[in-house]
């Protein structure tokens, strides 16, 4: 099994959360029982779900799983999935942590980021229809065949950036299409 973890770079992102969130996807590849390869991909300012479907194009593995250039992965979040990735569902979804601006951390308790997808099926969804939220379109039209981890393997930080207000903007009208 393969997994191919697509990480999304944004110019605007501090490089040192870049570095963070690259050297977290490395440490916790190696320690995975099964083959993950990190796959830089370009981002597209005002597009997450275009930057995403260039992503899909690059990839080969069997399953994959974006994280964002901001964000890290726990040293075992690969390597959670294994069991749950041996039964070839749809989907694996784990969970994650927020961390807030003053360190504070909360559970986030949704299914959500680090969610490892079938291939095939990820690339059969049009996610340049989403600007903003193409994670959210793709969890809404999950069907039944999915695995829920709940070990915590992703931090996700929650702050104010001009990406974030431009997701926001966006997100409202997207909210019509998730039906």
């Amino acid at each position: 099994m393969t997994l191919d973890v697509l990480v999304t770079i944004l110019p605007s992102t501090p490089s040192a959360w870049v570095e963070t969130a690259l050297a977290s996807v490395s440490e916790a590849a190696r320690e995975a029982p099964f083959t993950v390869n990190t796959i830089r991909v370009p981002g597209v300012p005002g597009h997450v779900g275009q930057a995403m479907m260039d992503g899909l194009q690059l990839s080969t593995a069997e399953y994959v799983a974006w994280v964002d250039d901001d964000d890290w992965v726990l040293p075992r979040a690969f390597s959670v999935l294994t069991d749950a990735l041996a039964q070839q569902p749809i989907a694996v979804c784990a969970r994650e942590m927020w961390v807030y601006a003053n360190g504070y951390e909360t559970p986030f308790t949704e299914r959500h980021h680090l969610t490892a997808w079938n291939s095939p099926w990820a690339k059969a969804q049009d996610l340049s229809l989403f600007r903003a939220t193409p994670l959210l379109c793709l969890l809404k039209r999950l069907p039944s065949d999915v695995i829920d981890v709940y070990d915590t393997v992703y931090m996700h930080r929650k702050r104010r950036s001009p990406a974030q207000a431009l997701r926001k903007a966006h997100a409202a009208a997207e909210s019509q299409l998730w039906l």
